[in-house]
């Protein structure tokens, strides 16, 4: 597989993770029931999906041309890009300009640490896809 084919497929490989953890932690904070899963899935995809593209493939490009495409690397901007977005997330009425963003950060712990945690865990998986596609050509 060619990088650019490897590329392509992690990044439709990582929301599902992102996904899958929307769904799951709903159900188990029990915010959901089972019929609400697929809809979270999709939701958790589909933003996922957005944020890879707005923010995680400038990242990877960056790294790329740095020659910095590391498993920990990926992982670790992963988990900036995704808390960033929980920061964001945790203005008052996503309202971008009312609050400075560091007093977002100081009350946005679960948010920073949940999408934090998203984002590191798809830039992996995108990585793993990238990386093993990657691989077989070189």
């Amino acid at each position: 597989m060619k990088e650019r084919s490897s590329a392509l497929a992690g990044f439709l490989v990582a929301p599902v993770v992102c996904g899958l953890l929307l769904a799951g932690s709903s159900l188990l904070a029990k915010q959901a029931g089972l019929h609400d899963l697929p809809v979270l899935f999709l939701t958790g995809y589909v933003f996922s999906f957005a944020a890879a593209l707005v923010f995680g493939l400038p990242a990877f490009l960056v790294l790329r041309y740095c020659e910095l495409v590391y498993w920990w690397s990926a992982t670790a901007v992963g988990f900036v890009i995704g808390a960033l977005i929980g920061i964001e997330l945790q203005r008052p009425g996503l309202n971008f300009g009312s609050m400075p963003l560091t007093a977002a950060a100081i009350g946005a712990g679960p948010n920073l640490l949940m999408f934090g945690t998203m984002g590191a865990a798809a830039a992996f998986v995108f990585w793993l896809v990238w990386r093993n596609g990657y691989a077989r050509v070189s």
